[in-house]
């Protein structure tokens, strides 16, 4: 986690007089050398909302930060103070949990230096990377250790920072003539978790500040030294949009404000309170000398023009029946407009034209054309069709680069040359490689595309999609799901099963290397318990609990080739011997339940047989008729009895239970599953009295509770596959998730293509 030196010096704050009242004015004046330039009032609001998020601290029932009404607030948790050690090291805390002493990064190389009027407001905030587990209710013992280090790491600062100030001009974001230090290897800017993703973000236009903003407000990121400043941003007022005024005064943002149900635009002009500029408008832009502003009303079918102050609207380009904006870009001179129209899609519309999809028109979208316009006149210039982007630049050579989105992991940076003066294009739009560093195998979206007025750096917001492992509390009746909780971060994966103790879950990794991990509730690492050439999947615990039971995959499709074992405790994995082709294996969630694997003959039977952890595949238990398979989509019940098997029939969704000897004779007894879907897989239920069945349906994917009678029980919805992991004493559930992060990436446009 990161933590920027303002939020530092607040929390210092509160630490030096734990449980009495900090009044709002100590605060203005411990983060601002002149509290009088700046609107203290939503600068505090935002300072403490970025806080509480960095400590999970909910105003509704603070466990660290009270606020007294009227007054400022108090620090609640308990504070024990540490005495320094001293040595070049600063000391961490160790109550119970790991503490990373806070380190920090380059030394500030300058600063970001805003004058208001005749008064200068320096914002030198340097981020300072640790790991920590927060800490509960009545031990807050960490904070002393990161307050040390903090004291420490501020003077050093303090110094750098003195030593370090460059001349600059009033009113404006000033950095040096070079270009922006950036460590190729590393262009990501933000790092922020799902629960508080970047909305929107643009690069200055001298290249060397990036401003984005997220839900706790907006900042000013310098690419010079990686420090941040926390700008002021409307309250209750969502960003989607932000757009630099090219004399770096100020800031036009569009978004959506949450109590008028509007979409507006505001200034923010650095160290002043944020003006409102205009009402019903959003994508607003402003133009290259500053002097205009372009921007879309009325559900974003007509494109407005108005002064650099937001006065003097006009219509330039009015609504067409069915048709919306999807982007707005100044051209480099200012003299044009380039836009992207959508239709609305209909059940009649014809799929776009194959040479052209990929340049961004999904298969179930409305047609969508490229339009330059005169800027002055609104004058069609230049019209492309079946061209799509949500957002893009101009170079000044014409080359237009935008995005390319709608298919999951598919995002890509496409190029097109067009003409300067009217944007008509010169060639086909053509895929360009990845600026380096940038992860867009994994992304869902490239979002927020901007570009410096020299054409050598841009940004963008990356919009990824990774499985993690969630888990949550199983509440009867019902059965409810309570308290979802994502349980991975560091290392995505897919779950398998619990820890026999139910205090861990057992998933698949992979890091480079393919792994098993197993991750304890409430802690950040996983523990690596196997590492194999190919991928390792399917883990199981034996039912004793002594052993941890797993399959390698290879080929594509997948097919099982090996099934290994290791000591639950860990250690070397080791091949179990088994004859024919395997098809895959489960064990029971259970105590005194069996591993069964299964087996693939001919495509015309399916084989059940024993399997030992230790010794490898037994004695036969079972046939039955083959028929298509997916992986996991059978497992055992906890008695070692049955199996539950689902059938891939969309026509008659179901899942059959196959009786395994020697328990005896029974048929073979078929669960319907209607209504809801075709049965992709069926896990039994710890108690055996029901099962979690994953389901396809036309929108996605649903997890099911069903009982033994037919009865349903919808528990959750994804757009990801989900299959349902329970404990052995049902109390809980584990279940992969995808876990949606958005952050700000930066590159030099080197890469590009002339």
């Amino acid at each position: 986690m990161r933590i920027s030196v303002s939020l530092i010096k607040l929390l210092t704050l509160f630490l030096s007089r734990p449980g009495d009242l900090v009044t709002r004015e100590q605060i203005a004046d411990a983060l601002w050398e002149d509290p009088e330039t700046v609107d203290v009032v939503i600068g505090i609001n935002m300072a403490v909302r970025r806080l509480r998020v960095v400590l999970d601290d909910d105003p509704a029932n603070p466990r660290y930060i009270e606020t007294v009404i009227g007054l400022g607030y108090r620090f609640v948790a308990e504070v024990e103070e540490l005495e320094e050690t001293g040595g070049a090291e600063t000391p961490a805390a160790q109550i119970g949990t790991k503490v990373a002493v806070p380190q920090a990064e380059d030394s500030p190389q300058g600063e970001i230096l805003l004058d208001v009027g005749n008064s200068q407001l320096t914002t030198s905030e340097t981020p300072l990377g640790f790991i920590a587990q927060r800490p509960g209710r009545s031990n807050f013992y960490w904070f002393a250790g990161l307050v040390l280090g903090a004291t420490l790491l501020l003077g050093c600062f303090g110094i750098a920072a003195f030593r370090h100030r460059t001349p600059h001009q009033a009113g404006s974001l000033q950095a040096p003539v070079s270009n922006p230090v950036l460590n190729a290897g590393q262009p990501q800017i933000t790092f922020n978790d799902e629960d508080d993703n970047v909305t929107a973000a643009a690069i200055s236009p001298d290249g060397h500040v990036v401003a984005y903003a997220d839900r706790i407000g907006i900042s000013l990121h310098s690419l010079d030294n990686g420090t941040d400043a926390l700008g002021t941003a409307p309250p209750s007022f969502l960003i989607q949009r932000i757009s630099w005024y090219p004399n770096m005064r100020g800031l036009a943002v569009s978004g959506f404000d949450r109590v008028s149900h509007r979409n507006m635009v505001w200034k923010i002009s650095l160290g002043s309170t944020p003006q409102m500029l205009l009402s019903d408008a959003d994508l607003a832009t402003v133009s290259p000398d500053s002097g205009s502003i372009a921007y879309t009303r009325r559900q974003n079918t007509e494109i407005w023009l108005a002064d650099g102050s937001g006065q003097n609207s006009r219509l330039l380009v009015p609504r067409v029946e069915g048709e919306s904006v999807a982007a707005l870009i100044w051209s480099p001179k200012g003299n044009r407009l380039v836009f992207n129209r959508v239709s609305a899609a209909s059940a009649g519309d014809d799929p776009p034209n194959a040479a052209n999809t990929s340049a961004s028109v999904p298969a179930n979208s409305g047609p969508a054309n490229y339009e330059s316009v005169d800027a002055s006149t609104g004058k069609l210039l230049s019209r492309e069709q079946n061209i799509r982007f949500d957002s893009g630049f101009l170079l000044n050579d014409g080359r237009l680069i935008f995005s390319v989105n709608g298919v999951p992991g598919h995002s890509k940076l496409m190029v097109v040359k067009t003409d300067p003066e009217t944007g008509r294009f010169l060639s086909s739009p053509q895929p360009v490689a990845s600026p380096p560093g940038w992860n867009l195998v994994n992304a869902e979206a490239v979002e927020s595309l901007s570009v410096s007025a020299n054409g050598e750096m841009l940004g963008a917001v990356l919009t990824t999609n990774t499985p993690d492992v969630y888990w949550a509390q199983i509440q009867q009746p019902g059965p409810v799901l309570r308290g979802v909780t994502r349980l991975t971060g560091e290392l995505n994966g897919l779950p398998h099963a619990w820890s026999p103790n139910g205090d861990a879950v057992v998933f698949d990794g992979y890091n480079g290397e393919n792994l098993i991990c197993r991750q304890r509730i409430g802690e950040t690492k996983p523990e690596i318990m196997a590492k194999l050439p190919q991928d390792a999947a399917m883990a199981n615990y034996s039912p004793d609990g002594k052993w941890i039971l797993f399959a390698e995959y290879a080929g594509f499709p997948g097919h099982a080739i090996g099934i290994f074992s290791i000591p639950a405790d860990g250690g070397q994995p080791r091949q179990l011997s088994t004859t024919g082709n395997i098809d895959e294996f489960h064990c029971s969630v259970s105590f005194t339940g069996a591993c069964v694997m299964r087996e693939t003959v001919n495509n015309k039977e399916f084989v059940f047989y024993a399997l030992d952890p230790v010794r490898g595949m037994g004695q036969e238990l079972a046939r039955t008729k083959w028929n298509s398979t997916l992986t996991g989509d059978w497992t055992v019940s906890p008695d070692g009895a049955s199996v539950a098997m689902a059938d891939h029939d969309p026509d008659h969704p179901a899942f059959r239970l196959i009786p395994l000897s020697p328990h005896g004779s029974a048929p073979i007894s078929t669960i319907p599953v209607r209504g809801l879907g075709s049965v992709l897989e069926s896990t039994w239920a710890a108690d055996g009295k029901g099962f979690y069945v994953e389901t396809k349906t036309a929108t996605g994917y649903d997890l099911l509770y069903v009982d033994r009678a037919g009865h349903t029980k919808l528990l959750r919805e994804s757009p990801f596959l989900i299959w349902g992991i329970p404990s052995r004493d049902g109390k809980k559930l584990a279940f992969p998730g995808l876990t949606v992060r958005s952050n700000v990436w930066v590159g030099h446009t080197s890469f590009l293509p002339l």
